[in-house]
């Protein structure tokens, strides 16, 4: 078992931004774990007191729900930056309307799935 909290998150994922505080981090993984359990996963949320709460799973899960907390967070919260070039406005788009970018998500809980299996 390993367990994760908002700076051991912050750190795994590389994340210098000073917007992101423990609570929006906290927040930022139990979305990523409710979106691994849309597709299927038993995965829990964070358990604690708000800014330092603590969630604690297989180094398997932890790595999923990394990967789908980085896609959440470069995809819809830090991707919705824009920039403006004299009379031009460019906007991120969301990437969690992408496709390709839920089926990620969803690859990634049905492996999850597939590695779940009962000791006797």
């Amino acid at each position: 078992m390993v367990s994760i909290t908002a700076d051991i998150a912050q750190a795994m994922l590389n994340l210098s931004d000073s917007d992101i505080t423990n609570t929006n981090m906290e927040y930022l993984i139990d979305q990523a774990v409710n979106r691994l359990n849309t597709y299927g996963s038993e995965l829990p949320n964070m358990t604690g007191s708000v800014g330092s709460k603590t969630l604690s799973v297989e180094s398997r899960e932890a790595g999923a729900i990394y990967e789908v907390a980085r896609l959440i967070y470069y995809g819809y919260y830090k991707g919705q930056d824009s920039t403006a070039i004299s009379s031009l406005s460019v906007t991120s788009p969301n990437m969690l309307s992408n496709p390709v970018v839920e089926g990620q998500i969803e690859r990634l809980a049905r492996q999850l799935s597939e590695m779940d299996v009962s000791v006797v």
